[in-house]
């Protein structure tokens, strides 16, 4: 599959805007060095704020440095977007796509959220996407609902929305660690 495919692919499966076929490829399709520090957490912006968000993050707090390393060794894809929420400040979108021996997860932030506020947001959800890598078993959007049903607790008074204790640890450990 050429990049142009497998960006196109992407916008597709992850249910992005017709738009984001048209962003910068290399940014997408595998990010560079220059673009994001990492090659499975991958930002889906055209303005570069996720991957400014990963660096000041990752320079900042150990957690998210661990996060970060922890799905360089899985099989998890990530992919991180900013969108304009008015409930939530970041969720990991049950729609999980398996490709070969990859997972390609999207993460959503809340657009409005400042970078301080995003990064303990960004560790939290990426914690999730590592609840997701570490279980094999869980192969498309139903085994990872069955997942967080299994590992997590209802959050926000519904029975589709979980949430876990390590998340939440994460969460505030990060943010501890912006604070220091």
């Amino acid at each position: 599959m050429d990049r142009r495919t497998l960006v196109v692919w992407c916008a597709i499966a992850f249910g992005a805007p017709a738009a984001l076929a048209a962003a910068d490829v290399g940014n997408i399709a595998g990010g560079s060095s220059s673009t994001a520090p990492a090659q499975n957490v991958r930002s889906v912006d055209r303005d570069g704020r996720i991957a400014e968000l990963l660096r000041e993050g990752m320079a900042m707090s150990a957690t998210l440095r661990g996060l970060v390393a922890a799905l360089e060794a899985s099989d998890a894809i990530v992919h991180v977007s900013f969108a304009h929420s008015p409930a939530l400040n970041g969720y990991l979108t049950h729609q999980l796509t398996a490709a070969g021996s990859h997972h390609y997860l999207r993460v959503v932030l809340r657009a409005r959220l400042s970078n301080r506020e995003s990064i303990p947001v960004l560790a939290h959800e990426l914690q999730h996407a590592l609840e997701v890598a570490r279980s094999p078993e869980v192969r498309d959007s139903e085994a990872m609902r069955e997942l967080f049903r299994r590992i997590g607790t209802p959050a926000l008074n519904s029975a589709l929305v979980h949430e876990t204790q390590e998340a939440l640890r994460v969460q505030r450990q990060v943010r501890a660690e912006l604070r220091a």
